[in-house]
């Protein structure tokens, strides 16, 4: 959770990595779509996105069984 004072600020920062993220990514899914069809493009996007929440999922969970010290170990995201 962020500190009273740089709320705004992380939360125009998040916002911003999201939606200055969209054109790449709508750029990159049509090529996807021109290469492997819609119906296999979907499911390459699906995929990744099921496996970005799996990752997700067990990183919370190692956080709460193990703290936050030894999670932080694992990746380059850092406890703030």
């Amino acid at each position: 959770r962020a500190p009273d004072e740089i709320r705004g600020r992380v939360s125009a920062v998040a916002a911003l990595s999201f939606v200055g993220v969209m054109p790449f990514s709508g750029f990159a899914v049509s090529g996807l779509e021109h290469w492997l069809g819609m119906r296999n493009a979907l499911l390459v996007c699906a995929a990744g996105y099921a496996l970005v929440s799996a990752v997700m999922i067990v990183q919370a969970l190692v956080e709460r069984r193990m703290g936050r010290a030894f999670a932080t170990t694992l990746g380059p995201r850092s406890g703030a």
